[in-house]
């Protein structure tokens, strides 16, 4: 406060021990550019699906539309609630099926009345994203038919009480993408072998099963 107003005040700031981290004054650290989906279809306006009622051929047909779109096409679930009867296979390339986030704006899956299986069933998926869901009481299952490869991400993932995503028989070259799992269990079960990538994980996580363990997790 004590400069005059046509001088200048410099500090010096001495070097960390680990060195410079800044060493180009042309580095970005924010990306120029980000993928965007080229084809949108929505769960609602697209294939009619009922808020509070069984969606399960809704999703279906959702999922079989983006799924020969590919080139990064997405089913968007809309907040609100929706029933499944059945588990949703996931397979094929290059999709994403995506809800709606925010605390109290989220999409949510729930079974009917006696269904016990999965909401969501990967096989064999390659560059498919799961992301911004809420399911309550069931499970995300993802494995290999007969040894096929898989490459998925999972983002912002709220598996409520006692859900679970399970990871099963993937095999060496497999990649599994968790960018976030806020609530539920992780479980991976004879695939060590794979390469799982977890960002952040806000509950258990187990891994079992007799496969060899030269992976990552």
């Amino acid at each position: 406060d004590n400069v005059a107003s046509n001088q200048s005040l410099f500090f010096v700031v001495p070097p960390g021990t680990n060195g410079c981290s800044l060493v180009d004054a042309n580095e970005r650290f924010l990306k120029d550019t980000w993928p965007v989906p080229g084809v949108v279809k929505d769960l609602v306006e697209d294939y009619g699906a009922v808020r509070g009622s069984d969606a399960t051929a809704a999703f279906q047909a959702g999922v079989a539309a983006v799924k020969v779109l590919g080139n990064g096409a997405m089913l968007y679930i809309p907040s609100g609630s929706y029933k499944l009867s059945s588990s949703i296979v996931l397979d094929g390339s290059n999709y994403v099926v995506s809800g709606c986030g925010g605390a109290y704006n989220q999409s949510h899956i729930y079974p009917v009345s006696g269904f016990t299986g999965a909401a969501f069933e990967l096989r064999n998926a390659w560059n498919v994203t799961l992301k911004q869901l809420f399911t309550q009481p069931m499970d995300i299952r993802q494995t290999s038919v007969a040894g096929g490869l898989s490459s998925t991400t999972y983002d912002s993932l709220f598996l409520e009480s006692g859900g679970t995503l399970r990871l099963e028989n993937l095999p060496l070259h497999s990649t599994v993408e968790l960018i976030r799992l806020s609530a539920g269990n992780l479980v991976v079960t004879n695939s060590s072998r794979a390469r799982i990538l977890a960002h952040f994980v806000n509950t258990g996580a187990r891994v079992e099963g007799s496969s060899a363990k030269d992976g990552m997790l």
